[in-house]
C-alpha cells in the first residue's frame, strides 16, 4: 500500500475485533499497530502517510482539514497562551467560539 499523495510505501495496519455487549449490542474495537505511519482520511478516504499529513490525529488529510473550518481552530490551539486558550474554550462551551476575542495573532 502506498500514500495517495507522495507514493511512498506505508507500514503498519489496523486490527478490528468484534464482540457483543451485554444486551446484545455489537461492539467493534479498532487497534492500530504502534508503527503505523498513515491515516485513511475520514473526509475523502485517501490513504495519506504521516509525512504528507501535518495533523493525523484529526483523522483528516491537510486538504480536508483546511476545508472543514477546523484548521484555524487547530492553529489557534497550537499557538496561543494558556489564558487565551481558556478564553477560547469558555466561548466554545457557550457556543461563541467565533467571537473576535477568541482569535490569536501568533
Amino acid at each position: 500500500m502506498n500514500c495517495d499523495i507522495c507514493g511512498n510505501g506505508l507500514r503498519g495496519g489496523i486490527e478490528a475485533l468484534k464482540g457483543a455487549q451485554s444486551g446484545g449490542k455489537t461492539l467493534v474495537r479498532l487497534f492500530a499497530d504502534p508503527d503505523r505511519n498513515w491515516i485513511e482520511c475520514s473526509g475523502c478516504s485517501r490513504i495519506v502517510c504521516s509525512d504528507c499529513c501535518d495533523h493525523p490525529d484529526t483523522g483528516l488529510c491537510d486538504a480536508c482539514l483546511e476545508q472543514s473550518g477546523l484548521f484555524e481552530e487547530l492553529q489557534f490551539v497550537e499557538n496561543c497562551s494558556l489564558d487565551e486558550l481558556e478564553e477560547f474554550m469558555h466561548g466554545k462551551r457557550k457556543g461563541m467560539g467565533d467571537e473576535p476575542s477568541a482569535t490569536c495573532e501568533g
